[in-house]
């Protein structure tokens, strides 16, 4: 995958890539590329993101730290790419309350846990689970009242989320 500038964002230093149809996807890992392969599941499932997928996804970004944009990209760019790019702000002590509070982001739980853990971030009890209804408040506030809100709002690309791990 060859890391192109895309108007309006930094242009990326590194890109994680998740996809469940990675021959279909068509691309590449490189130095400078992760592709993990998993579906959007988020629970226990032999198709669902391993602990080892979170721990090399965790790894890789770690290595890039500091080199500039990372971009995290997955099939939609609305659950697994929203849970990364919240655990990767964790990470960083940044605010990922944004990403929770978008409606049109729903962030995999079990991709944000297991890239919480991965990286070495702490969650309370039932944090996880308060998100999520956090989320699905936002979902269905948007639902019940039509989505008005400016349609760059928490959005960077259609099929992207950036972190700049600077």
């Amino acid at each position: 995958m060859e890391l192109t500038e895309v108007p309006g964002i930094p242009s990326p230093a590194a890109a994680i890539v998740m996809t469940s149809r990675r021959k279909m996807a068509g691309v590449e890992e490189g130095p400078d590329c992760l592709v993990l392969e998993f579906a959007d599941v988020a629970y226990e499932h032999p198709q669902a993101m391993t602990r080892e997928q979170a721990r090399e996804a965790a790894a890789f970004f770690l290595g890039h730290r500091g080199r500039g944009t990372i971009m995290v990209a997955c099939d939609n760019g609305q659950a697994r790419s929203a849970a990364m790019a919240a655990a990767l702000l964790r990470s960083l002590g940044e605010d990922d309350g944004w990403i929770w509070d978008n409606p049109r982001f729903r962030p995999n739980q079990r991709v944000f846990a297991l890239m919480a853990e991965a990286l070495g971030v702490e969650l309370a009890d039932g944090e996880v689970e308060a998100l999520v209804a956090r989320n699905e408040e936002a979902f269905h506030e948007a639902m019940v009242r039509g989505w008005e809100g400016d349609e760059s709002q928490g959005r960077l690309d259609t099929e992207t989320d950036v972190i700049d791990g600077t």
